[in-house]
């Protein structure tokens, strides 16, 4: 990617939508929404909407990089676990994408990639330990350690630890898991109408001090000390951050420090990252 005309597709396949944008690879500048779209539930439906969208610029590209809501394999080409996509699971995603496109595929947890563009040049830029987290229709999260050029990217689940003698099932098979609080689709089927509807400030008090409980437990483990927040929750009710940040600094153990911030890429973090997966200053990823 030595050439600094080159562009990139990013695409960012959520749980509710999917968008696919031109990318100019050495800046990340998005230079063309191509479509976005809701999500199909159906894994063929998703290829197929996907090639509709890429066919005219099928010879100019230089590389596909994906974002995705769930788990990637260890091997980087397909799905392990997607609670909110389960026909996409162990799906040859990445090959598939690669006979659409005839180019090189790179795939990724959502939250590695909006991390990785925040690293680049976002609200993440010279942090050495450091986590992105979305809050959308799931709660992901990835962490990265830079030091001596060397970058580390650490997809984790962050949705799916277990609250302590909380009863909730999960869409992921446990029971207790802290995304039946926090993650869109299952907090709206517990609240039993979309969170969208909730205006009551004491919701997302509560909202925020959970998620204060998983920041903490998240920064015990990792010791990352700054964490970029973005996904359509998140974005729509910004006093969660500053709640949780309060409840941080009340509960958090003496001598451990970490703070949350919005992302400044936004909701294109991921698509942004998702681009930059195709070169090698992105680091390596353990999926």
């Amino acid at each position: 990617m030595d050439n600094t005309n080159q562009i990139v597709c990013g695409i960012d396949i959520g749980g509710t939508n999917t968008r696919i944008a031109i990318i100019h690879a050495q800046t990340g500048a998005i230079l063309q929404f191509l479509d976005k779209f809701p999500t199909p539930p159906k894994y063929e439906d998703q290829l197929h909407a996907i090639s509709a969208a890429l066919q005219p610029w099928k010879w100019q590209i230089a590389g596909v990089g994906v974002s995705i809501g769930g788990q990637v394999n260890p091997t980087g080409d397909s799905l392990r676990a997607a609670p909110n996509l389960p026909d996409y699971e162990n799906k040859p995603l990445q090959q598939d994408l690669a006979n659409i496109v005839q180019t090189r595929i790179v795939l990724a947890h959502d939250p590695v990639c909006g991390g990785i563009a925040e690293m680049w040049n976002g609200a993440l830029q010279g942090a050495e330990r450091c986590a992105f987290l979305t809050i959308s229709t799931g709660i992901g999260a990835a962490v990265f350690y830079h030091q001596a050029n060397v970058q580390l990217n650490v997809s984790v689940q962050i949705g799916h630890q277990i609250l302590y003698r909380h009863t909730r099932p999960c869409l992921c098979g446990q029971t207790g898991c802290i995304e039946t609080y926090l993650g869109g689709k299952q907090a709206a089927m517990y609240a039993g109408k979309p969170l969208e509807t909730i205006q009551d400030p004491g919701y997302w008090r509560q909202y925020a001090e959970i998620l204060a409980i998983g920041i903490i437990n998240t920064a015990q483990l990792t010791r990352v000390e700054l964490i970029a927040v973005s996904g359509s929750i998140a974005l729509h009710h910004p006093e969660i951050l500053s709640i949780a940040n309060t409840a941080i600094k009340q509960q958090i153990s003496s001598g451990s420090h970490v703070a949350l911030i919005p992302a400044r890429h936004q909701e294109n973090a991921p698509l942004i990252g998702a681009a930059r997966l195709l070169s090698p200053e992105s680091g390596i990823i353990i999926h």
